[in-house]
């Protein structure tokens, strides 16, 4: 595509005019973009002008050309462009909403994408850190970048501002996991139509979300299988309502032990649903209606309360206590994986690798155990 001046079709090329274009700025280049509409731009001195003309012919070429004028779009106006292409779970756009419109918008809202800084980024995730958790500023913060990545794809800037900036460091989780008696008492102290969703959860490895949608068709008592292709999603405004799970990997079968079934069933007794209801619920609140998140979350808050159990242990942790259960058993990474439905065996041993035996230790009884035994072939003679 040629770059040539408005007066001359057709003959010089790239020719630059000189006039009074505003104080200071007497030489105008001028060209056409990739879409053929016309485009101009004052300098001061008519190297400069030839210097821009040079790289817009190389841009142009390359196909790498950037509109001046595109950077100018607010960056609030192309993050919710960005946010209305997303293939977000319904759950997942209202965090993203909240995120944007709590902690990045008020900083950067009314700006020019291209006059947000790098240096304006890091003093923003600074600030961000101060008021949030770890891995809360790093998930707004990988919104932000993925809006600048973007507008980069979209040719509306040369580079993203997003790049060599320094993140709050990961804290080791390790969390400790409830152990038994923490997780009976929590139970006990529940309402009577949770103390069954507290011990399933202990006992499958349930998300809570899982728990609370789980429907009588996805349990079969006798072959002691509990199907999970669904989960209870609550948003704002809207009644809670089933969904597919969380991820792919998710949809998976969990064995059930008898002490399992036998809760299951006098569960189910005391709360009895309608068998021929593909959708009955087995958890509903005491009008009958599905739980909403924080409902139940204030009734898992007081209950940990009256036992003297920390604020910091969450329904979540009910999945932790599962984790750990496996694990102490010997069970595989890969059939842990499977079991709480992550997608990859990383996932499992990033989220839980603190819970298996250290290597050392393991290695170190792996021989103990063969020399202890007696049926070792080996034969030393110690002086």
């Amino acid at each position: 595509m040629n770059i040539y001046d408005r007066w001359h079709k057709g003959r010089g090329a790239n020719r630059i005019r000189t006039a009074d274009y505003g104080k200071g700025k007497r030489w105008k280049a001028r060209w056409r973009d990739e879409k053929g509409r016309q485009r101009s731009r004052n300098f001061v001195k008519r190297s400069e002008a030839e210097l821009f003309i040079a790289s817009l012919k190389r841009d142009l070429a390359r196909g790498t050309y950037i509109d001046p004028k595109a950077g100018k779009v607010k960056f609030k106006e192309h993050a919710e462009s960005w946010r209305a292409r997303q293939l977000h779970a319904a759950s997942t756009q209202q965090k993203v909403s909240s995120s944007l419109t709590n902690h990045v918008y008020p900083h950067f809202g009314d700006l020019p994408i291209s006059n947000i800084s790098p240096a304006r980024i890091q003093e923003w995730v600074h600030s961000l850190a101060q008021q949030l958790a770890v891995e809360t500023t790093r998930v707004i913060y990988s919104h932000v970048s993925s809006i600048f990545n973007e507008a980069v794809r979209d040719k509306l800037l040369e580079r993203s501002p997003c790049m060599d900036i320094k993140l709050p460091k990961k804290q080791a989780q390790n969390k400790i996991p409830l152990n038994y008696v923490d997780v009976q008492n929590i139970a006990n102290a529940v309402p009577r139509n949770l103390e069954a969703l507290v011990l399933v959860g202990s006992q499958t490895g349930l998300r809570p979300g899982e728990l609370l949608g789980l429907t009588r068709s996805r349990i079969n008592l006798e072959t002691g299988n509990l199907i999970v292709d669904r989960q209870m999603l609550t948003i704002s405004g809207k009644p809670p309502h089933l969904v597919p799970p969380k991820t792919a990997s998710s949809n998976r079968t969990i064995p059930l032990g008898q002490d399992t079934i036998a809760v299951l069933k006098g569960h189910l007794r005391k709360f009895p649903v309608d068998e021929n209801d593909p959708n009955a619920l087995i958890f509903v609140q005491e009008s009958g209606l599905p739980w909403r998140r924080n409902t139940f979350n204030h009734r898992w808050r007081k209950a940990c309360r009256s036992t003297g159990i920390s604020d910091d242990v969450v329904p979540h942790d009910l999945r932790h206590f599962y984790a750990s259960l496996l694990i102490r058993s010997g069970v595989s990474v890969k059939t842990v994986q499977d079991l709480l439905g992550h997608a990859t065996a990383t996932e499992t041993l990033n989220t839980y690798s603190h819970l298996w035996p250290d290597a050392a230790d393991q290695a170190r009884e792996a021989v103990n155990s063969v020399f202890r035994s007696g049926n070792s072939p080996v034969r030393l003679h110690i002086a």
